[in-house]
């Protein structure tokens, strides 16, 4: 049996009518999806940044979505499928508010321009 996983509909927006797993669904704030692990995807979270984010931070071409973290490099990874999607889906069984995924966990923001000069 293939695994599945379920979300559920969180949107601001109400119902969303969307297409997985090759079926049309229209899902209602508050029910639930089940749909394939691929489809659900993974949250956006920081990951401690791979070697080559390493030197391409350390020359100064990856500054956007990096964070020191303890003395250590993080990547935010924007994350994939409708999970990605954290103003509209949450697992299931999770009561916890959706983060806010441009929290840096100190009370600051992520900015898409973050450390990048306005010119």
């Amino acid at each position: 049996m293939a695994m599945s996983v379920d979300l559920v509909n969180v949107s601001p927006r109400g119902a969303l009518a969307l297409h997985v797993d090759d079926e049309a669904h229209t899902v209602d704030v508050g029910e639930t999806l089940t749909c394939t692990p691929e489809a659900a995807g993974r949250a956006p979270s920081w990951q401690p940044a791979s070697p080559a984010e390493v030197g391409l931070y350390s020359t100064g071409l990856l500054l956007v979505h990096t964070r020191i973290v303890g003395g250590r490099l993080e990547v935010f990874d924007l994350g994939s499928g409708l999970l990605a999607q954290t103003e509209n889906w949450q697992p299931a069984g999770d009561t916890t508010e959706p983060a806010d995924p441009l929290d840096q966990g100190d009370g600051t923001e992520l900015s898409s321009d973050a450390g990048m000069e306005n010119g």
